[in-house]
């Protein structure tokens, strides 16, 4: 969610999207969804790849698994710190449910072994038990 917060953050800037196909794409960002989607208009086609009828579209929809790479074209007035300071924020949330996760691991192995401890622990006072019954 990330991205798209930060895409989502600059309709109306100019934007060049490069396609896995090799395709090179330039245009006014209109939208973007969760699925990095993007919206663009006024475009204009850099790198065609062969697909001449690129060139005879003003607007795009562009599949957000068909993008390998974006750039900022108007990037003024990006708030680079902003995007750096979310991007260490999204890394230590990952990092504290990784970290959750191995913490619950290591609990309930710990639970196991105290488990197999006490049932050792009761295995012995039962043997202790039936040996003092004998003499």
């Amino acid at each position: 969610m990330l991205f798209v917060s930060f895409f989502r953050s600059l309709p109306g800037k100019r934007i060049s999207v490069e396609l896995n196909e090799g395709i090179i794409l330039e245009g006014i960002l209109d939208s973007v969804d969760p699925f990095l989607n993007f919206g663009l208009s006024d475009l204009k086609v850099i790198k065609s790849e062969g697909r001449s009828y690129l060139h005879s579209l003003d607007t795009i929809f562009i599949r957000g698994n068909r993008v390998r790479y974006v750039s900022i074209l108007d990037d003024k007035n990006i708030d680079v710190p902003l995007l750096v300071e979310a991007s260490r924020r999204a890394s230590k949330t990952i990092k504290i449910i990784v970290s959750e996760t191995k913490r619950e691991e290591i609990i309930d192995k710990h639970k196991q072994e105290v488990k197999k401890q006490d049932i050792t622990d009761e295995v012995e006072r039962e043997v202790e038990k039936a040996l003092a019954e004998i003499e």
